[in-house]
């Protein structure tokens, strides 16, 4: 076995041209290179070593920058990969907070179609609130409560980037509509206190800008339902 040498320095080289350099590449090419660039040497700032017949120089701060390139690139791709997850989460998450809110205000909706009762006082409290006895206003009171928090849920949420703006923009306007009847103005005066103060101020904005729900849509009031039945009498 052929032992290294030193040089004049003191620095240990690996002999050169010896049956271990002729040998060992063609039999174990990937010990050999690993065993080759174990036995560097280093002269400063730099690296040095033998492969083959050739000598190769590593500047290893060169080497650490290059590292630190492809760590932030990692860095980057992986925030990116995170990002573009967090969108797609927030997406379905979005999706189903809307899905699950739009079932609920459907059935309240449909409540009013599938009971004459509540249908006829919803319509009078629109008309005129004050004609309304205690009894029925206390129901138009609580219908209209639980009809303004949905509302509200849809305002609060639109700011959280949680609710659809095209969904907002039809639901918020037909509570204005509602609101700006002469019974739901009467109404809105009396509750507008529970609510958040910038969901009253935005409210308050749409009611000026929407015309009475009464007047969009007659069935909506009974006083097409008096002329009718004063036409019919005359």
């Amino acid at each position: 076995m052929r032992t290294r040498e030193a040089n004049s320095r003191g620095e240990i080289r690996q002999p050169q041209n010896s049956q271990w350099d002729s040998e060992l590449p063609s039999r174990y090419p990937r010990c050999y290179y690993a065993a080759k660039v174990a036995a560097f040497e280093v002269e400063g700032s730099q690296s040095t070593w033998s492969l083959g017949d050739g000598k190769r120089t590593m500047n290893w701060e060169a080497i650490g920058a290059i590292g630190e390139i492809f760590g932030a690139l990692a860095v980057v791709a992986t925030l990116m990969y995170l990002a573009r997850q967090m969108r797609q989460d927030a997406r379905a998450t979005t999706g189903e907070t809307m899905g699950s809110w739009l079932a609920d205000y459907n059935n309240m909706l449909l409540e009013i179609s599938r009971d004459p009762e509540v249908a006829k006082i919803f319509r009078q409290g629109l008309t005129d609130f004050e004609q309304l006895n205690e009894n029925d206003q206390m129901r138009f009171h609580t219908w209209m409560v639980a009809h303004l928090l949905n509302a509200q849920t849809v305002f609060l949420q639109l700011e959280d980037g949680i609710m659809h703006q095209r969904i907002a923009d039809q639901i918020l306007p037909f509570n204005a509509a509602m609101l700006n009847s002469k019974g739901g103005l009467y109404w809105w005066g009396t509750a507008r206190s529970i609510w958040r103060p910038e969901f009253v101020d935005h409210m308050d904005k749409l009611i000026e800008e929407a015309s009475p729900i009464t007047e969009v849509w007659p069935w909506f009031s009974t006083d097409s339902e008096d002329n009718r039945k004063d036409g019919s009498d005359a």
